[in-house]
């Protein structure tokens, strides 16, 4: 959970592939530092599978180029390569055991595997190593949150935060957990951090309406809400969070135009179907709620709060 907003990439320039394998094919033992200048380059520019044939040049004149094998298995990594990857990080572990980059991304790349508990214990070497490495306590925060294991994953925030202050991934990510908790006063003080810092944060006037929502404050989390979408208007998740509260409020009217706005952005967007059902089967329309606790089965099968609600409709 290290970046919450990704950024558009920009599309590169082909690359005159002749010019390339020429240059390398000529490439001495004294041209391994420039190498390494051009294929770190090429790494930044995202144009990955040219540096990793530029980095394998380079540890094949110097098979003991630390910081080549390391980025060779980062660009590798990049191209879904993560086995061949792994084999990079572990030839920089045996030049240099106390490398806490190469530690974190074998960590990266054993979670893309699935190996969380493997892929936690290759963190904590790393942040042995670095105690201020952020990444590191990030993703290990991160993966704790996947194994349900929260309190261990807000410790970690808490350090990123001893470390960086001014982190705001961290103070949001601390408030998410927190909400998980069932903490929302403490997730409502870590949103309105983030708040303090950046008040076009779409995201954290959501999870701060969410929060709000939990403790029953509905007209303060509408207006978060509000907030949000003044931000980001077409964002179904916060639509369909705004109706639940407006339900409430009692205030039927607006709680169903919020859903209908939020199914015009996302017409699978599951908890739309599913809530508009709720508020029909409160009015006691229950063939129309019928309809829409269908829709919801239809997109996600497992959804037991559906299957409830549909059996209620059935049983009046």
């Amino acid at each position: 959970m290290s970046n919450r907003k990704k950024n558009r990439k920009k599309k590169n320039k082909p690359v005159p592939n002749k010019k390339l394998e020429k240059t390398l094919r000529k490439a001495g033992i004294k041209d391994v530092e420039r190498l390494f200048i051009i294929g770190i380059s090429f790494q930044k520019r995202e144009i990955y599978d040219v540096a990793e044939k530029i980095f394998t040049k380079i540890v094949e004149l110097d098979p003991d180029h630390e910081e080549a094998w390391l980025n060779k298995g980062i660009v590798l990594g990049h191209l879904g390569k993560s086995n061949e990857a792994l084999t990079c990080f572990d030839t920089v572990l045996k030049i240099n055991p106390n490398n806490s980059r190469a530690w974190y991304n074998k960590g990266v790349s054993l979670g893309n595997r699935g190996n969380h508990e493997e892929e936690i214990l290759c963190y904590e070497k790393a942040l042995f190593i670095n105690p201020y490495f952020v990444e590191a306590w990030h993703n290990k925060g991160g993966i704790l949150t996947t194994l349900g294991k929260y309190d261990e994953a807000l410790a970690c925030y808490d350090m990123i935060l001893e470390i960086d202050p001014i982190n705001g991934d961290a103070w949001y990510n601390k408030g998410v957990f927190l909400g998980e908790l069932g903490r929302y006063d403490e997730a409502i003080v870590c949103y309105d951090k983030v708040l303090s810092m950046n008040p076009y944060d779409a995201e954290a006037w959501s999870a701060k309406g969410t929060a709000l929502g939990a403790l029953n404050k509905h007209e303060e989390a509408i207006g978060c809400y509000d907030m949000a979408l003044s931000i980001d208007h077409d964002n179904a998740n916060v639509w369909s969070n705004k109706g639940v509260s407006l339900r409430c409020l009692g205030n039927y009217e607006e709680e169903i135009a919020c859903y209908d706005r939020a199914l015009a952005i996302d017409p699978v967007h599951i908890g739309s179907w599913y809530n508009k059902g709720v508020a029909l089967g409160n009015r006691g329309n229950y063939k129309e709620a019928l309809t829409h606790y269908d829709k919801a089965l239809s997109i996600n099968p497992q959804f037991f709060e559906a299957w409830f609600k549909k059996g209620v409709a059935l049983a009046l």
